[in-house]
């Protein structure tokens, strides 16, 4: 069997890492498009072809992103594994005897149940920011292999600015700040941006007759300019608010404000009083709810409202100075809670939906990761929907998981009040 792996340059200073260095925890990414999941796959795939009979763990927090961005992807990049893979443990099963896994843990109880006892050589851990140190680090205690000599073990995190673990990340690989139990000949990092990695820009190279080699060949100014002016992902990112600009194309650490929109949001302006919420309005108003379901992290839901507001309305109830009608949107009750069952917290939902409210709920939007979620025969979003639709509320919709359209809205939004 012949296999055709290509690693990008920050890709093969990764795989150098790990096969020459002799520190034990590596860090990948900081920006967002860099290639991190994309090495992960490949350098497990040649670790576990250069070491028989060992094993890897490929992770994610939540399987329905552990199946779309890692195990679909393998297989259809190297389809002649197709029959190595077994579905029931999520591994495939290398001729060499080596495995790689595919794991996935949603809280700390499952992290310490999963990773107490089994035994992998390199774990991968993709959007590592998600995780919590303390989780981190007991993923790291079954990062290990009988007869390995010191520092051929590799935990590599591959990561964005942002999310619980920032604060860990940033100190261990950016600022390099180590306690007096942790070395630092342990830790080494790539900084990886979106334009080290030409698949974004191959179908503008190629329509200028141009090649990967080529655009490899450019120094890293010359890239990012070619990647911010001429990929459709590129000018997405660079096109963001200062505050996320820094962080999502940038790969800082320094300035990311993540999800605060520093620079348009005025709470004077865009907080106003519930009553005067409720007193603007009207019986008519589209109104729909949004929920971004957690077990162990946080489940944060928002109602919320759209409608015309007449000047007088919104002079007397805004404080806005307005010509004529204008769209006013409004988010006007929240919920916010955690370890409460499916059951429990769709319960709650309807309890905080006055009844004659509930009719006028259009719809509801919940996160799609809620819809793969098993929590007991049926999803969570099924399980969720059931007591909606006894309630009087209709049952969820996958919501849109555009991240940067998402971030571009809302900032237009609050920019528009401001």
């Amino acid at each position: 069997m012949e296999l055709a792996i290509n690693l990008q340059p920050k890709q093969h200073e990764l795989l150098g890492l790990c096969e020459d260095s002799p520190c034990s925890w590596i860090g990948y990414g900081g920006s967002r498009g860099g290639g991190k999941s994309k090495a992960a796959r490949d350098c497990m795939l040649v670790r576990r072809l250069k070491y028989p009979n060992t094993k890897g763990m490929i992770f994610r927090r939540v399987y329905e992103d552990l199946r779309q961005n890692h195990i679909d992807k393998f297989l259809s990049e190297f389809p002649d594994f197709e029959k190595f893979y077994k579905r029931a443990d999520h591994e495939v099963a290398l001729p060499n005897g080596s495995k790689i896994v595919f794991g996935y843990a949603e809280t700390l109880d499952d992290v310490k149940r999963k990773f107490h006892g089994p035994e992998y050589m390199d774990i991968f851990v993709d959007q590592a920011e998600q995780l919590t140190e303390a989780e981190l680090r007991q993923i790291k205690m079954a990062n290990r292999w009988p007869n390995m000599p010191i520092g051929k073990c590799k935990m590599v995190l591959f990561f964005n600015p942002g999310g619980v673990g920032v604060a860990f990340l940033k100190r261990i690989f950016h600022d390099r700040k180590y306690l007096q139990t942790e070395d630092a000949n342990d830790y080494a990092f790539v900084q990886a941006y979106g334009w080290d990695n030409v698949m974004w820009a191959e179908p503008s190279l190629l329509a200028e007759g141009l090649t990967a080699k080529d655009f490899y060949s450019w120094d890293s100014e010359r890239r990012f300019k070619y990647f911010i002016e001429k990929t459709q992902y590129g000018r997405e990112l660079n096109s963001l608010p200062q505050t996320l600009r820094v962080g999502h194309l940038l790969g800082s650490f320094d300035s990311f404000a993540g999800q605060y929109f520093a620079e348009v949001f005025d709470r004077d302006r865009q907080v106003i009083p519930q009553d005067n919420a409720e007193a603007l309005i009207r019986p008519w108003w589209s109104r729909w709810i949004s929920i971004d379901w957690g077990f162990a992290h946080y489940s944060a839901i928002l109602w919320h409202a759209k409608g015309i507001a007449s000047p007088k309305e919104l002079k007397h109830l805004l404080g806005i100075e307005a010509d004529s009608p204008q769209d006013v949107v409004l988010t006007y009750r929240e919920l916010v809670c955690n370890q409460t069952a499916e059951g429990d917290l769709a319960q709650m939902i309807v309890q905080n939906t006055p009844a004659g409210e509930r009719t006028q709920i259009r719809k509801i939007f919940l996160s799609p990761d809620a819809f793969a979620k098993r929590g007991s025969a049926n999803t969570i979003a099924e399980q969720l929907g059931d007591v909606f639709l006894a309630g009087g509320l209709p049952r969820p919709h996958p919501a849109d998981n555009d991240r940067v359209g998402g971030w571009r809205l809302a900032y237009n939004l609050l920019k528009g009040t401001a």
